[in-house]
């Protein structure tokens, strides 16, 4: 077996005492914090659930990735599989009852013993994978490949047709503005109207369910009262279905508007996209404002109009792509605005760059291949999915496909390739 790390005895050890010690401080930094806005979704969840609350698959995929680390240091330090499924999941009891009985807007599950045993299980037996991985024989390399070209296909095809909104068939529906939950500020200012696709938002059940569909207008018109910023996330305006569950939001954050509505990809209990505009609230106090936010299927733009004018103000644009797919499992929850290109460029990394490492161990005509391949599906998927192609993210995959093929022709200068037939 191909060793990985230096050789002389001591270093594995210190390897994974780093890694491990890394590990634990990861852990606690992401668990052991309160969240207070999200005390009444804690409070609603069982212990027993497995999927809990609406974005439960997200909530599933973080835990698993979030004990990988500690399993693999584990194996490191020479631990054999049961005292690291022992230690595991009686971390993750700890932590789960430290957020149960000490934090605001953390809950205790099932699910997360479930998850992390199973993280830190994967990392252990991921350790023992990884020579084979960092010089792998051209069969192997080349079914990685195949297996990861049709599985990115897969997440940029599925981001194209979950970012579609989709409202609840639960009926009826119900507008709440301005209303002061746990964790969030009060709206400094006046709400006096509010409609979506032209149906009126009263503090009461909508007359008329609006569709989605293929256009969504949101038309708020406020008026600010206070200059000073709010502290905490402030909620402008809610609407939920029959059962309760959130179909769109309108709050701010400083100074920035944050805006959400219900997607196809929420059928999936995965995290719902979140839309920035930066300074959208930098307006004059005690001027009514009208603020639209249009989504047209391609993109989403945010205008603002002042009483007694006729021109709008366009705050941004921001262009909806099939490398939006981090949105759904970002473990913080990260807006989609005008800097979202650099998540997607770390998104795009975390597919494009493994595929050019295993593509880099195949001949050079199916690198070539591996290739073209990668940029006609990545185009096929956007034009297949209605979203526009972004030139940048084209190049973005290019580039990290050509990486990863070069760092691993770098590897196999000290370590030659293998020969048997590809």
């Amino acid at each position: 077996m191909t060793s990985i790390g230096p050789s002389h005895k001591t270093s594995p050890r210190v390897l994974g005492m780093a890694a491990c010690a890394t590990a634990l401080l990861v852990i606690a930094v992401t668990t052991l914090r309160s969240d207070p806005s999200q005390a009444a979704q804690a409070a609603g969840t069982t212990w027993t659930c497995v999927v809990c609350g609406e974005a439960g698959t997200t909530d599933v995929l973080l835990n698993l990735l979030l004990f990988v680390p500690l399993g693999l240091s584990l194996r490191l330090l020479g631990w054999r599989l049961r005292p690291t499924v022992a230690v595991v999941a009686a971390l993750t009891i700890m932590v789960e009852v430290t957020q149960a009985t000490l934090l605001q807007g953390r809950d205790a599950s099932l699910s997360d013993l479930i998850a992390n045993t199973l993280g830190g299980t994967f990392g252990w037996w991921l350790l023992a994978q990884l020579p084979s991985l960092l010089n792998p024989s051209r069969a192997l390399a080349r079914n990685f490949a195949i297996g990861l070209l049709g599985l990115s296909t897969l997440v940029w095809v599925g981001t194209g047709w979950g970012l579609r909104p989709e409202g609840s068939r639960i009926v009826p529906w119900f507008g709440q503005p301005t209303r002061q939950w746990a964790g969030y500020d009060p709206f400094s200012g006046t709400l006096t109207a509010a409609t979506i696709n032209g149906v009126a938002i009263p503090n009461d059940p909508l007359e008329v369910t609006p569709r989605f569909n293929d256009s969504l207008v949101l038309a708020l018109q406020v008026e600010l009262t206070d200059t000073k910023l709010p502290l905490r996330p402030v909620s402008v305006l809610r609407i939920v279905d029959g059962d309760g569950k959130l179909q769109l939001s309108a709050g701010e954050r400083g100074k920035d508007m944050i805006v959400g509505s219900r997607v196809r990809a929420d059928a999936f209990r995965v995290r719902s996209p979140t839309y920035r505009f930066r300074n959208a609230f930098d307006i004059p106090v005690q001027v009514s404002h009208q603020m639209k936010w249009r989504w047209a299927g391609k993109a989403m733009a945010l205008t603002t109009t002042p009483a007694g004018t006729e021109t709008p103000t366009t705050y941004a644009e921001i262009p909806l792509s099939i490398g939006l797919g981090w949105v759904f499992v970002h473990p913080f929850g990260a807006f989609i605005d005008a800097h979202a290109l650099w998540w997607t460029a770390m998104w795009l990394a975390l597919w494009m760059m493994p595929l050019g490492w295993f593509l880099g161990w195949l001949r050079t005509a199916l690198q070539c291949t591996g290739v073209a391949l990668s940029l006609a599906l990545f185009t096929v998927a956007s034009l297949g999915t209605a979203l526009p192609l972004r030139p940048a993210e084209f190049l973005l995959v290019a580039a990290f496909v050509g990486i990863g093929i070069l760092a691993a022709r770098y590897r196999q200068r000290d370590n030659p390739r293998h020969t048997d037939a590809a």
